[in-house]
């Protein structure tokens, strides 16, 4: 068989009975954790747009638009859902680097919905894309072919393989959508920074849907599109000289969720960032230090972070990527939220004042994936004294997990801009034993009808 077919047969064939417990449970966090993020973001402006897209589209009311009183396809659905999800860039990340929840989110929410099919369904399917779009990846040494935003690429897979399974291709046809998929993939890196870099995500969701769909009607693709000349792997991801054929080997043993894991954000910026924030908050934390005390920060980055060098960054999204922002709102406000990159903020005069404290220094000693990488910050204040930490794996990270308390804190911080404070726990309660729900749409309709009326 083809590395593409044992893909296929992966998909179709694995039995959710064979999940482990442990990968449920990480499952419905990350659940929880992207519709937080995706509730809260579906009031972006980069939202909004897509939402009124959407809206002017003559369509069935088969899935809900997250924060919005409407019903649209499945596929309309995935779009704006998936945009919402990665607009804050506040969801969740892994190696290889790429944002993986928020193109496979919003394929099981839209289909399960469409569908009627329950909790235990979803759950399964949304476990199933995670892993294509992780262990196809992790076949690259390193990250997306020069010039390709990574998210959008693994991630049109992982959204039709949840997708496929949800609509019961059968194992031929599963093949054709991944085939589909790999021509439908795609996002360039320079639109990091604007309303694009999420569409990417939303694209990628909402491709996932119209694949799996157009192969089980009997539209054809090339039936291994993952490996071989010009396949997926050659043409989009670096390192491909590994060998591809062990994907299927390794796919659910373990769960790429488990290992490597999944970081869960707690700052809802660049996740480059957390390590430099986490160590301002570390140090103010221990030494008792205040903002006015400080007189420079100096941040040690590997060389491969200078490219979110900016000292000046001129709105909210560009602020998300700027280290020296992050750790200018770390000394300065002694805490990161999403208030951090509103315009306001990015423009305010003492958040200027606090970006010309910090210095960034590069050291071409430290290694440049972000599995080895780290980082050292260090303090100095107007009384000459001196205070540095070296911070490796931030908390939230795969080698660090959030723990639960954490996670369903962030959920009810985003999800109440949004939800009532009844809907909010009902909500929670739902994700948290999502495996033994009867019908998505219980879910979903909590989430449309006990909205504040965005």
């Amino acid at each position: 068989m083809t590395v593409t077919e044992k893909l296929a047969r992966f998909i179709t064939e694995h039995l959710a009975s064979a999940i482990p417990s442990q990968v449920m449970d990480i499952a419905k966090r990350q659940v929880l954790d992207t519709l937080g993020v995706a509730l809260v973001g579906s009031l972006e402006p980069a939202s909004a747009i897509v939402f009124n897209y959407v809206q002017s589209q003559a369509a069935a009311p088969e899935a809900s638009v997250l924060g919005r009183n409407l019903r649209t396809t499945a596929e309309n659905a995935a779009l704006a859902n998936g945009v919402a999800a990665h607009a804050l860039d506040y969801d969740d990340t892994w190696v290889p680097k790429a944002h993986p929840s928020c193109t496979v989110f919003p394929v099981v929410m839209a289909l399960s919905e469409k569908l009627h099919l329950s909790g235990a369904e979803a759950l399964a399917a949304f476990i199933i894309g995670l892993e294509v779009h992780g262990k196809v990846a992790s076949a690259g040494q390193n990250y997306a072919t020069k010039g390709f935003h990574s998210t959008p690429l693994s991630g049109s897979l992982g959204a039709t393989a949840a997708a496929a399974r949800l609509l019961r291709l059968d194992v031929l046809q599963t093949a054709s959508a991944l085939g589909i998929a790999g021509s439908l993939a795609g996002g360039m890196v320079r639109n990091v920074g604007t309303m694009t870099k999420p569409l990417h995500a939303g694209n990628a969701a909402r491709n996932g849907i119209v694949a799996a769909s157009l192969a089980r009607e009997g539209f054809t693709a090339d039936e291994d599109i993952i490996d071989g000349a010009n396949g997926f792997g050659e043409m989009f991801l670096q390192g491909w000289a590994r060998d591809p054929k062990s994907i299927p080997d390794t796919l659910g043993s373990p769960f790429h969720i488990v290992e490597p894991g999944i970081g869960v954000k707690l700052y809802p910026s660049c996740y480059m960032h957390a390590r430099p924030i986490d160590a301002v908050f570390a140090l103010k934390g221990q030494y008792g230090i205040t903002y006015d005390q400080i007189e420079w920060v100096e941040v040690v980055i590997d060389p491969g972070l200078v490219r979110r060098s900016d000292p000046e960054p001129k709105t909210g999204l560009k602020a998300k990527f700027s280290i020296q922002y992050n750790v200018a709102a770390a000394i300065l406000d002694g805490a990161i939220t999403l208030g951090t990159f509103s315009e306001e903020r990015v423009r305010s005069k003492d958040m200027a004042q606090a970006m010309k404290k910090v210095r960034l220094k590069i050291d071409e000693a430290i290694p440049t994936d972000y599995a080895s990488a780290y980082t050292v910050l260090t303090i100095g204040t107007r009384a000459g004294k001196t205070y540095s930490i070296r911070v490796d794996h931030p908390v939230g990270s795969w080698w660090c997990p959030a723990p639960l308390e954490r996670i369903v804190g962030k959920y009810q911080d985003n999800a109440h801009y949004v939800l009532t404070p009844e809907a909010v726990e009902r909500t929670k309660e739902l994700i948290l034993d999502l495996e033994n729900l009867k019908d998505i749409n219980e879910l979903t309709s909590t989430l449309s009808e006990q909205h504040k009326g965005v």
